[in-house]
């Protein structure tokens, strides 16, 4: 691994299970996984085709939005083919870090069909939901607004994190 900070999970999990003299483990485990990715998304394809998603944090009433090809963003465009709304596009573009800030009138332009709303203000009364910019976004329009909690696996990445969103995907939008 040339630089640590930029491998992927996968890079990792084989550099560890190497150390380890696990790499045959390991080797299972990516085949489970890609295995898993393989279904859910014949079941996501046969169920909704390619709709749009995104998933977006609520953290002290700010809205950060998971970029495209980073953490839960990797899972639902480039595993399970989903596609990213323009907006997704236009954050990513300039992302610093794995989620980023905007504002609510920018997410006002969100055309996304589903929306993962990872909201660690719960029981905090968001003054945001009560906006009608909120209320206007197609997702939340249409009920395909689907919530976790903070401690929920979206914010990490790894197979163990990664398969969880999976389901949670798959739960939510496979009907």
């Amino acid at each position: 691994m040339e630089n640590e900070a930029n491998a992927s999970w996968r890079e990792k999990l084989l550099k560890v299970a190497e150390g380890f003299d696990k790499t045959e483990k390991a080797d299972e485990v990516l085949q489970q996984y890609d295995q898993l990715v393989e279904e859910s998304k014949e079941k996501i394809h046969n169920a909704v085709g390619t709709q749009s998603a995104v998933a977006v944090w609520i953290v002290n009433n700010t809205v950060y939005m998971v970029s495209e090809t980073a953490s839960s963003g990797a899972v639902l465009y480039g595993e399970l083919g989903l596609t990213a709304p323009s907006l997704v596009k236009e954050i990513s573009e300039s992302a610093t870090g794995d989620w980023s800030p905007v504002s609510l009138e920018k997410l006002a332009e969100l055309d996304a069909d589903h929306l993962f709303l990872i909201n660690s203000d719960v029981g905090n009364g968001a003054e945001m939901f009560k906006d009608p910019l909120w209320a206007n976004i197609p997702a939340v329009k249409n009920g395909n607004v689907h919530e976790f909690a903070k401690d929920t696996s979206w914010l990490y990445s790894g197979p163990i994190a990664n398969s969880q969103i999976i389901q949670d995907v798959v739960k939510s939008i496979v009907k």
